[in-house]
């Protein structure tokens, strides 16, 4: 969906990605560009160039809905559960100041194709406080959600890592 409808419209944009192992990252690293766009990797490389696309005029994008490292994210409420959430976003957006804005792609039903749903994010995620602007990033993230919740990744344990001293939501968990 990404190569045959995103990437060639935004041509000049920056998409941050995490690199897979081995063969797999050698078969997508080809497809992901394919058809446009330039991936860089969650590395402070990929940040750099992504903070230089930013300041020439240019888009970046990324994934806001997965769970952060304990050194790169805070704990912020989604749908009013502690999550790890990232700061990257909300850190661009204030250094930068540049415009976010929240894509979701929803897939219609009887495979009649996608409706690509683009609005622009609150102002809190220009908040100098960390938590405050995770918190409007997962807000964006619950709108997202709830306009098609059936296509989530519910299975996807988002809520794995908790706060210290939290009691663990799911079986499995220590």
């Amino acid at each position: 969906l990404f190569r045959s409808f995103l990437a060639p419209r935004f041509t000049d944009t920056i998409w941050m990605y995490k690199p897979q192992k081995g063969v797999v990252e050698a078969l997508t690293g080809h497809l992901r560009e394919q058809f446009g766009g330039r991936f860089v990797p969650t590395t402070q490389e990929g940040v750099i160039a992504m903070l230089r696309n930013i300041y020439n005029g240019k888009g970046v994008g990324m994934s806001c809905d997965h769970n952060a490292l304990e050194s790169s994210g805070v704990f912020a409420p989604l749908f009013g559960i502690p999550v790890a959430s990232m700061t990257l976003l909300p850190r661009l957006a204030q250094k930068s100041q540049a415009p976010a804005y929240f894509l979701l792609m929803e897939r219609l039903s009887w495979a009649r194709g996608y409706k690509l749903h683009i609005w622009r994010m609150s102002e809190g995620i220009y908040n100098t406080d960390l938590v405050q602007a995770a918190t409007a990033m997962n807000q964006e993230v619950e709108r997202a959600i709830r306009i098609c919740p059936a296509q989530n990744e519910w299975v996807y344990r988002r809520f794995w890592d908790r706060p210290s001293g939290s009691k663990p939501l799911y079986k499995t968990q220590k």
